[in-house]
């Protein structure tokens, strides 16, 4: 069970198995819950079964636009083109006064962009730095022990993003913030 000390959440799958489905199931179970969720979900785009991009959405407002599109010329660790659009709605939907009253943030996906310096990075380690709201990091497998000791002054905790507790877990969690977060 998440402690108070608990100001990180890596939400751990494998590549393409369903961790920003189960992360939305979370946020539909918290906002059942009448918790403010803030923060981005990144659903992937199929055409004739091959992924071709992603999508973002802003949790808050539910703003859907495209973020990056499959590059197969590039040379790039990650082989996306990014549109200006959707990085902006990520950053702001990150922000910090966008969060003021979030319950939990969602960042979906945090990964090999982000280990570099790049992407979510920025607005992650500002959120991270206020104390306030936790934060729950969509994460890879294979990305997730880096992820873990970058965060670890954080407490992060490790949680299977396919395992039905895990979604009992953050949301006992997060009532639980909620309370002590109102009652000080």
């Amino acid at each position: 069970m998440p402690g108070a000390e608990n100001k990180c959440i890596l939400w751990v799958g494998d590549k393409h198995t369903g961790k920003t489905t189960a992360a939305a199931k979370l946020e539909g179970c918290l906002q059942k819950e009448g918790c403010t969720v803030g923060g981005i979900l990144a659903p992937s785009i199929y055409e004739n079964g091959q992924l071709v991009g992603f999508d973002i959405i802003d949790i808050q407002n539910d703003l859907r636009v495209p973020l990056a599109i499959r590059d197969e010329e590039s040379l790039e660790t990650v082989p996306y083109q990014y549109h200006e659009e959707g990085l902006e709605v990520g950053h702001l939907a990150l922000s910090s006064a966008r969060n003021e009253a979030a319950d939990l943030v969602i960042v979906d996906e945090y990964g090999p962009l982000e280990l570099g310096g790049k992407g979510w990075r920025d607005d992650t380690d500002r959120l991270l730095g206020q104390g306030y709201p936790p934060v729950l990091l969509v994460v890879r497998r294979g990305f997730a022990d880096k992820i873990r000791r970058l965060y670890e002054t954080h407490s992060p905790l490790w949680l299977e993003a396919l395992a039905e507790e895990s979604i009992d877990m953050v949301l006992a969690f997060v009532l639980e913030q909620r309370i002590r977060r109102n009652t000080q």
